[in-house]
């Protein structure tokens, strides 16, 4: 059995200050991980002594954050009457503000949009020796595009390179790493339609299989192989795609990526994630 602690603040200014309310909030939160306790969960409420000193639980677990490092963080309820699902999803993933506040704009941008990313940007005073106050003469930055189909990655390049020319940045040079052309698959295959089954045979949900060629995500050469259009054919392969599977990480390419070895419930871990990939298999070949 686990156990909490939980912060339902049923006192007004007349009985207690907030500032005193809180402090003595996070001195409890201080002692979670000590004693073993599971979680630490506060309350959303407005305009009334019984609850109402939280109108808003994130930013009291976001405190919480910086003194636990076991306990979960878990909200009491988040009315939707008050708060935007987009500023729900802002607030829990540290951002304050999304480039739209039309969920369907978010959606279609993160699956059919283009993007110019800022992987990492350096500079600075190298020299061995010499003056602290010499300005650096260089400064070098990453960027990666991410595009779709009909585009063409290195046409891309070469509109930038027109641009930065324009405006009077000719001495910026541009040195291009790798370029992998879109691609697409489709779920009407065999190996699509042995994944989708393994679903089923774990019963994990899923949707209803794209009824035409989908984009292929992710920062993978699928376009050398894939039996579906591509931004270029190379070589003369064509073979069908499924791209799925069992399993749960984030925050890929990132430092503090993660992927989870021992899942638990409806989480697989890596032991879960595998058999489901040798059912796929299996369901490829025709044994199961």
């Amino acid at each position: 059995m686990e156990f909490g602690i939980q912060f339902f603040p049923d006192v007004g200014p007349q009985h207690k200050a907030a500032d005193v309310y809180f402090n003595e909030c996070l001195a409890l939160v201080d002692l979670v991980d000590r004693y073993g306790y599971g979680h630490v969960r506060i309350v959303e409420h407005y305009f009334h002594y019984y609850g109402g000193y939280s109108p808003n639980p994130m930013i009291f677990l976001a405190a919480a954050a910086q003194r636990t490092k076991t306990a979960r963080l878990v909200s009491g309820a988040v009315l939707p009457a008050f708060n935007h699902p987009l500023k729900v999803a802002a607030e829990n993933i540290g951002v304050a503000r999304f480039i739209s506040d039309d969920p369907f704009t978010m959606l279609k941008m993160q699956r059919y949009g283009i993007s110019f990313n800022m992987d990492g940007i350096w500079s600075g005073n190298m020299y061995a020796g010499g003056a602290g106050a010499i300005l650096p003469n260089k400064v070098t930055s990453k960027h990666n595009m991410r595009y779709v189909p009909k585009m063409n990655g290195l046409e891309m390049v070469k509109r930038i390179r027109e641009q930065l020319d324009r405006n009077g940045y000719k001495d910026v040079e541009m040195k291009i790493i790798g370029d992998v052309p879109w691609s697409k698959m489709s779920y009407d295959t065999d190996i699509a339609r042995a994944m989708t089954d393994a679903y089923t045979q774990f019963n994990i949900p899923h949707g209803e299989p794209a009824h035409y060629a989908s984009i292929l995500g992710g920062y993978w050469p699928a376009y050398l192989f894939s039996n579906q259009d591509v931004g270029q054919r190379v070589a003369p392969v064509s073979m069908p795609i499924g791209m799925g599977g069992a399993g749960h990480g984030g925050n890929a390419h990132a430092a503090n990526e993660y992927y989870i070895i021992e899942g638990a419930g409806k989480v697989y871990g890596m032991a879960g994630a595998e058999k489901v990939a040798a059912t796929i298999i299996y369901n490829f070949a025709g044994k199961n």
